[in-house]
């Protein structure tokens, strides 16, 4: 009732209990291929020219900042796959974890967490699964980032087809890097890292990484905020799912959480 009409959550109720347990990663990533480096490209077939594209692109100035700052070598061992995952996966065990709001009580409330601390600019990690063109994005997918159109072409991408990296049945530990959202009566979540895409000229290959924006400690819950445009598709998507979940188990679903 106090999240439905908006109120604020007396700060006993906040505090009860660990807020996440930990969770072996087969469980974490049941039905989900589990990707070390790279994006799978099997879903392009007959689209070389795509491929074909993305390959004869240029490094930004962008770019060359990233591979060439203080943290490159870290950025490069992790675009590699050459440095242990930098954060683990983790089960929300706390009602009041927004992530839990989202999650279908048949499915587990899972988060990313830093595996020890980050520091501010540090590479966290890839943003992996399949390369996918937009016309073969699921609306109901909720694991999909859209790699910006106009930083293609600031690289050389001549092809016009619209790309997406869909991690809804492969991934790494990043596609449970959950949005800053939070109800009312909730405490604000404030993201702690950012996603950028970056072009590696050695190698001709695309990279979505997330980047720490502050410090992260070790076991704080990394959280980015995946803008307007993800809830724009998604919201309808999640209510239906929860409005299933709740017929089947005979309770009401409470919708004004998510407005």
């Amino acid at each position: 009732d106090a999240l439905a009409h908006g109120l604020k959550l007396p700060s006993r109720a906040l505090s009860r209990g660990p807020e996440f347990e930990e969770i072996s990663l087969e469980s974490a990533f049941a039905g989900c291929d589990y990707l070390e480096s790279g994006w799978r490209t099997h879903r392009l077939t007959g689209k070389a020219a795509i491929l074909k594209a993305m390959r004869a692109c240029q490094e930004a100035d962008e770019d060359e900042a990233h591979w060439s700052g203080p943290d490159g070598e870290l950025l490069e061992a992790v675009a590699r796959g050459e440095v242990e995952p930098r954060i683990r996966v983790v089960r929300a065990t706390s009602p009041f974890n927004p992530v839990a709001l989202f999650t279908p009580p048949s499915e587990l409330a899972l988060a990313a967490v830093a595996a020890y601390q980050i520091e501010v600019g540090e590479p966290i990690a890839l943003y992996l699964g399949d390369l996918v063109t937009a016309d073969a994005d699921d609306p109901d997918n909720t694991y999909t980032y859209e790699l910006d159109a106009d930083e293609l072409r600031l690289r050389g991408y001549a092809a016009s087809a619209a790309l997406r990296v869909d991690a809804s049945t492969s991934g790494n530990e990043s596609r449970f890097i959950n949005d800053c959202w939070t109800p009312a009566g909730l405490p604000p979540r404030t993201p702690n890292c950012y996603l950028e895409l970056i072009f590696d000229g050695q190698t001709r290959e695309f990279h979505l990484c997330f980047f720490a924006s502050r410090r992260i400690r070790a076991g704080r819950e990394i959280i980015v905020d995946y803008g307007p445009d993800y809830w724009e598709a998604s919201h309808e998507s999640l209510l239906r799912t929860h409005a299933k979940g709740a017929r089947r188990r005979g309770a009401p679903c409470a919708s004004s959480i998510f407005t």
